[in-house]
């Protein structure tokens, strides 16, 4: 992208702070100004027992899945106290920034993920629990009797455990970290809208809706009139149920959002 692909864009960043800074870096460096403006607190759980633990039992798990990244940033430094992951349990990302923490902790050192050790499980194309559920290691055959784990934050969305155990598997959830909404003033999401916003980025149905919640009637007109620029089309549909109709969809992670916005 060239240093002036965004020139005279102002976008807003909605994603977790700690989470919103290389893409903030590179529209700023594409000469758009980047508003970073979370719409989710992530925070560490209180009580870490339950974590604990789970090192001595990793290895009777057959696979482990990591819902985000921030499940990975959360529970990996608890896991890997003192040890190291067992070869024997697969791990399941959704994504390339999942992936990406993987290799921060030294468990995905290949670009070849059938070569990797321990195995690592990731849809192709769509990054969601759908495409993931297509994967051969989680077919009915393959997982019926085994244990998987499920490493994710308060709350989220069933269906990974409902499908899996309706194939059979031995299914647990396990909290490692917290979302909440943040609390704006009225005057700071009154300056979201000076000047023009020419797009936001929407990273989570969860994140829209506390925006939605967050806003007055007069700034809700707003954003229906302020592109949404989203890497899911499962926000597509949370964004259009709440009436706003100016979304383009791109393509999962930094790049697909930047390609999206030199588009617009």
């Amino acid at each position: 992208m060239t240093p002036t692909a965004l020139a005279g864009r102002r976008i807003v960043i909605t994603r977790p702070a700690h989470q919103a800074q290389r893409l903030a870096n590179s529209i700023r460096a594409a000469g758009g100004e980047a508003v970073v403006l979370p719409l989710l607190e992530v925070s560490a759980i209180d009580n870490v027992t339950e974590l604990v633990q789970l090192r001595g039992e990793l290895a009777n798990y057959a696979v482990a899945v990591f819902v985000s990244s921030n499940a990975i940033d959360f529970s990996l430094p608890v896991l890997l106290q003192n040890q190291t992951w067992p070869l024997e349990t697969a791990i399941a990302v959704m994504g390339e920034s999942s992936l990406a923490a993987l290799r921060q902790f030294g468990l995905a050192n290949s670009e070849d993920l059938n070569a990797c050790l321990p195995p690592i499980l990731m849809p192709q194309g769509q990054q969601d629990s759908e495409v993931l559920l297509q994967h051969p290691a989680l077919a009915t055959e393959r997982i019926a009797g085994r244990k998987v784990l499920i490493l994710r934050g308060n709350g989220g969305r069933p269906l990974l455990g409902d499908v899996l155990r309706e194939r059979g598997a031995d299914v647990r959830y396990l909290t490692c970290y917290r979302r909440s909404c943040p609390s704006y003033s009225s005057e700071q999401l009154a300056a979201l809208w000076q000047p023009t916003v020419s797009a936001i980025c929407i990273s989570s149905s969860e994140g829209l809706r506390n925006l939605w919640q967050m806003l007055d009637a007069a700034g809700r007109v707003k954003l229906a009139e302020t592109t949404l620029v989203v890497p899911h089309a499962r926000i597509a549909v949370e964004a259009r149920h709440l009436g706003l109709v100016q979304i383009q969809l791109s393509e999962p992670g930094d790049s697909g959002i930047l390609a999206c916005l030199a588009q617009l």
